[in-house]
């Protein structure tokens, strides 16, 4: 379900882990402009991306910390 204070707190979330709109719109496979557009409440994330960005935020870990378990995954997500 989509959560409002989540949409707003990525910037923060993503800031604080250090991880670039690049970065995180490559993990969920979507575009920089997607992830510019939600943090700035434009447009909301729906679908699975909704889902991860939830789980994200709710953990607050890395993004590769949370779903990546060896170095050619994150190999193939940070090398496109």
């Amino acid at each position: 379900m989509h959560s409002e204070k989540n949409t707003s707190d990525l910037l923060s979330y993503r800031k604080r882990h250090g991880i670039t709109q690049k970065d995180l719109a490559k993990f969920l496979r979507v575009d920089n402009a997607s992830v510019s557009f939600w943090e700035t409440g434009r447009i909301k994330p729906g679908g699975p991306a909704q889902i991860l960005i939830d789980m994200l935020i709710r953990l607050d870990v890395h993004p590769l910390d949370a779903f990546c378990t060896d170095l050619n995954t994150t190999e193939r997500i940070f090398s496109k």
